[in-house]
């Protein structure tokens, strides 16, 4: 019987004894590696612009919080006084002026949290009109 012959191991073995798998391989990892350090570079660039960029946000959003935080005064302000949490309640819910109170019933209001008939009462003293 014939030896079955393997031309994939032939080849292989060959390709060892020249020496040119192993460049190969070599030629191949210095690729890799070049691509490793490049994509870690392009990571590193990615991270800053993020980090940037969180940057902007963060002080973008203190700024409307302050700027919210003074409109929340204002508004308690103009309704005679009302007290900074009640009219935080009623900004948080959108009414952020005294015509939005047309879009609302005195009982609408009763619901919110901190809002009783004594705010009622006070607001309509200071001229506020409801649905």
């Amino acid at each position: 019987m014939a030896k079955k012959v393997n031309r994939k191991k032939q080849l292989r073995n060959i390709l060892r004894r020249s020496g040119a798998f192993s460049s190969s391989v070599t030629k191949v990892l210095e690729d890799t590696t070049k691509v490793i350090k490049h994509t870690e570079k392009a990571a590193q660039e990615v991270g800053k612009a993020v980090s940037q960029k969180v940057e902007q946000v963060v002080k973008t959003t203190k700024e409307k919080v302050q700027k919210t935080t003074g409109s929340v005064e204002d508004f308690a302000e103009s309704l005679g006084g009302l007290s900074l949490e009640r009219a935080k309640t009623f900004y948080d819910e959108g009414i952020k002026s005294v015509a939005d109170f047309k879009n609302w019933t005195e009982k609408e209001l009763l619901t919110l949290k901190g809002i009783g008939p004594a705010t009622i009462k006070k607001l309509k003293e200071n001229g506020v009109r409801f649905k």
